[in-house]
């Protein structure tokens, strides 16, 4: 948000507020998300919450949904948001622009996952 602020245009500051109001309802359905765990489980340990596709399905697509909006999954609307960021701060071509918006998806899973992950 910052970066499209910096940079100016109106294009950019649309979309540094539409970044902002996106962050802020993903983020307080994900925090509702873990409270609502919480009081059917009790724990937020992982290991206990293991089954919430078999137990609460609901739930769990409620969860997954808000993940892959949080994250920028293609097809969503913080991916396109992310897109037009790249198009517009780089210089670069839409299909550079939607390989980074890609490869931004693929790995930056992977490094918080291994964060989190057990050793």
């Amino acid at each position: 948000m910052v970066l499209c602020l910096a940079t100016g245009g109106p294009t950019l500051s649309g979309l540094s507020m539409f970044l902002v109001t996106a962050h802020c309802l993903t983020t307080a359905s994900e925090f509702a998300i873990v409270e609502a765990i919480t009081a059917r489980y009790g724990s937020r340990d992982v290991w206990r919450v293991a089954a919430i596709w078999l137990l609460y399905p609901n739930l769990w697509r409620l969860s997954l949904a808000s993940v892959l909006v949080t994250i920028g999954f293609p097809g969503t609307s913080l991916f396109y948001a992310k897109f037009v960021f790249f198009v517009h701060l780089v210089g670069v071509t839409p299909g550079v622009a939607a390989g980074l918006g890609i490869l931004f998806f693929a790995l930056l899973p992977l490094f918080f996952v291994r964060l989190w992950a057990p050793m």
